[in-house]
């Protein structure tokens, strides 16, 4: 791999590289992003010293593929991690590829730790510190005994995240070796049961009734497949419940962030490191009816717009938001890259993203794009095993495409939303009758815009064909915990 630099730099110079994952994360629990609730003072905090994007948006609305765009920055018809296969395709340089190639040590702690044991998007070189699921013994388990070992509550928490990773920076201390690091934080994944002082501060008791009471239908996490498949009916006060446990869950994973910002002040690191705090998709809770929960089925922008804060005080500016619409997850491996002053490889350049430091700087400020795409694959084994009893809903392939006001969402059998996000960004009120020659329009510019970026696999049209055998990716879904 051939990486040059724009400039002369020196390996010593190099920024540490930290991405704070904030798995599930919603945007609008944030302060900076305008909640008022104080749930996030030192996500705050960060962003009034760094810059943060206003909107920017995922590509898919759950972790695979969102996160393979993140660290590839292509779209998901390139790299072709989705529900069918749970992979990359092979010979996809990463972000981990091309920092391993100038001589950075990669080093990841983890939640969601089948980002890296199952989807293998950390590739080769990056040391995992901490707890990690033993997925290589998870296929000879019975399932209940496999389900404890893909799940660890303790371990897995966001402060213990952050300290395996601190514990690892406090050994390396002394290091003249840059490094690219990756925090997973889960805890708003909807999988923990929240600790003290969160649960008293922000679960009143009718709360936690309703809480105790899904706890023993298999927990808030199983409650998508259960209303999938017509076992349950999500009700206003479980809606309720679930959203003050997001609080207490937020207040978890801030609360360890800053944990994390001390100590990178007390090694004296912080200033000299590109800090990206980003969600890699939202949440439901009740935004949408059926499905109301989770964030499987649907693709509204409660689950793509996403957190992104960058802090580089050598070379970001301090306090600055970033307004531009149509800014997406793609972009983030090209403005690294940039500070890192490391020109583009030859293979990104069949990548839709770009630098952003222009828009930190004011240099430019018109979006990068005339238009967003996001893209979410049904898994087909829920085809296959819940088909007749599932509604459909469930079963389309769900494609989008926006420009600066409209959002078209449109799947199998000629299927369309039409919103204005302009003036309707929560997407309430489908406007789709009234537009059909907009909406076809629409349709035929995504499939322009996937055919420019690296063609249109059999995958990603409406009709899904799994490139591996089923077999192979059931036993990926069960080590994902998705499947029972």
């Amino acid at each position: 791999m051939n990486i040059e630099f724009t400039e002369g730099v020196r390996k010593e110079e190099m920024p540490n590289i930290i991405i704070f994952l904030l798995d599930a994360f919603r945007v609008d629990y944030a302060g900076c992003y305008g909640n008022p609730e104080g749930l996030t003072p030192n996500l705050d905090k960060l962003a009034g010293q760094g810059v943060l994007i206003e909107r920017m948006t995922t590509v898919a609305p759950w972790t695979g593929p969102s996160q393979a765009s993140l660290f590839s920055g292509l779209y998901p018809n390139q790299h072709r991690c989705n529900w069918n296969t749970l992979r990359m395709r092979p010979g996809i340089y990463t972000i981990w590829d091309i920092f391993h190639a100038i001589g950075y040590h990669s080093v990841a702690s983890l939640s969601n730790d089948k980002v890296d044991n199952v989807m293998k998007l950390l590739g080769d070189h990056t040391e995992v510190v901490g707890w990690r699921t033993p997925a290589t013994k998870v296929k000879a388990l019975d399932p209940m005994v496999a389900k404890e070992m893909a799940f660890d509550e303790e371990a897995s928490r966001a402060p213990m995240i952050v300290k395996y990773f601190t514990d690892w920076l406090d050994r390396s201390k002394g290091s003249k070796e840059p490094f690219i690091a990756y925090l997973n934080v889960y805890d708003c994944h909807t999988r923990y049961r929240p600790t003290e002082p969160y649960k008293s501060t922000f679960i009143s008791r009718e709360d936690q009734k309703v809480l105790d009471q899904l706890w023993e239908m298999g927990g808030p996490f199983m409650l998508h497949f259960k209303e999938m498949n017509r076992e349950i009916e999500i009700t206003p006060e479980m809606i309720r419940a679930l959203r003050s446990q997001f609080k207490a869950q937020v207040k978890t994973v801030d609360d360890a962030l800053g944990t994390l910002l001390r100590k990178l002040s007390v090694h004296n690191i912080l200033d000299k490191t590109i800090f990206i705090a980003i969600a890699d998709h939202g949440d439901q809770l009740g935004d949408h009816k059926f499905p109301s929960f989770h964030h499987q089925s649907s693709i509204y922008n409660c689950l793509l717009w996403i957190t992104s804060v960058f802090h580089y005080p050598k070379g970001i500016p301090k306090g600055k938001r970033v307004g531009t619409k149509n800014i997406q997850i793609v972009d983030v491996l090209g403005t690294i890259l940039d500070l890192c002053k490391i020109k583009k490889p030859d293979f990104l350049m069949k990548s839709p993203g770009t630098t952003l430091v222009p828009y930190f700087t004011g240099q430019k400020v018109d979006p990068p794009r005339d238009y967003g795409i996001a893209m979410y694959e049904v898994p087909k084994m829920f085809i296959k095993w819940n088909k007749g009893e599932v509604d459909e809903k469930y079963l389309r392939k769900l494609l989008a495409i926006w420009d600066l006001k409209y959002k078209l969402i449109f799947s199998d059998g000629g299927y369309r939303e039409l919103y204005d996000i302009e003036g309707d960004w929560d997407e309430q009120s489908d406007i789709h009758k009234q537009f059909p020659e907009m909406c076809s329009d629409f349709e035929k510019k995504f499939y322009d815009i996937l055919e420019s970026y690296g063609g249109i696999p059999d995958d990603y049209l409406v009709t899904a064909v799994s490139p591996e055998s089923e077999d192979v990716v059931i036993e990926r879904l069960r080590a994902l915990g998705y499947l029972p």
